[in-house]
């Protein structure tokens, strides 16, 4: 009897934590969702605004349709939260690294070739599904919930398919963040962050830092979590990053209106002034 009281508790336990965590995860993931659409409404042409749409609504697809159902009766298996959270992952993914591949072309001087490298390290991500599909088994703990257990392999597959184009993003951040440091020197970083090349780089640490660990199985059966907080952090980082640009460039184009309008008008004043001063006819005349 006492073993099985320890076992409900151990269970609520569990549940009531993965509950909190689900419920914190989709509060943020509505609040970036609601500022991607507000970002998508402003400027619906800018790639950034619908990668960064599609990255948090395939968060709440996910957190509503498997995650939360997960707990109640009659939810989806643990085998369909898998599913649905590497689904999701393979979603985000390459959303983010579309926004990273925008942003790493535009300040390397839209370079061609770095483009065509970008999109085909982009386009393996997809291949996380058949990965899955072949290393991945989905398992059900009373205490840790629903998690994966895998191949020794599928870390380094995983790590395969993410690994070159953060490495490729990294490198040419790099190459920018020392141009701009040549040039402007310790007054880059205000100049980078402006940019968002630094919020860049957080992003590519972010992924970069969940692939090792889950490689080195860092927190156990719990490590698979990480791809979720990984999720949660690069597309919070990313809608804060695009709406501090768009809201720079917006304030920067009506500041150069603002100054356009000026220069006219004291142009027009000074055009009335001198066209008076002609028109006044001399003394005597």
């Amino acid at each position: 009897m006492g073993g099985d009281l320890r076992a409900i508790q151990r269970r609520s336990k569990g549940v009531h934590l993965q509950l909190i965590l689900v419920v914190m995860l989709l509060m943020v993931f509505l609040r970036n969702t609601f500022c991607s659409i507000k970002l998508l409404v402003k400027s619906p042409r800018k790639l950034a605004h619908w990668g960064c749409f599609i990255s948090t609504f395939a968060g709440i697809v996910y957190l509503c349709c498997f995650a939360l159902p997960h707990h109640l009766p009659g939810g989806p298996s643990c085998n369909k939260v898998i599913w649905g959270a590497v689904s999701g992952l393979c979603v985000s993914t390459m959303s983010t690294n579309s926004i990273l591949l925008e942003r790493a072309y535009l300040a390397n001087q839209r370079n061609k070739w770095f483009l065509l490298a970008g999109i085909l390290l982009i386009v393996p991500a997809p291949m996380l599904l058949v990965v899955t599909y072949l290393h991945v088994t989905p398992t059900f703990n009373p205490s840790s919930g629903c998690y994966i257990t895998f191949n020794v392999l599928f870390p380094y597959f995983r790590l395969l398919i993410d690994l070159p184009p953060n490495m490729v993003f990294s490198a040419a951040f790099s190459i920018v963040i020392y141009r701009q440091y040549k040039r402007f020197g310790d007054r880059c970083w205000k100049r980078l962050a402006r940019e968002g090349m630094v919020t860049m780089v957080f992003v590519v640490m972010s992924n970069f830092t969940c692939m090792v660990c889950n490689v080195l199985n860092v927190f156990g059966e719990a490590t698979d979590v990480l791809f979720i907080v990984d999720w949660w952090i690069t597309t919070t980082l990313l809608v804060e990053s695009t709406r501090r640009i768009y809201s720079s460039r917006r304030r920067a184009t009506t500041t150069t209106r603002d100054s356009s309008s000026t220069a006219l008008r004291t142009q027009d004043i000074r055009g009335s002034i001198e066209q008076s001063t002609v028109s006044i006819p001399a003394e005597g005349t």
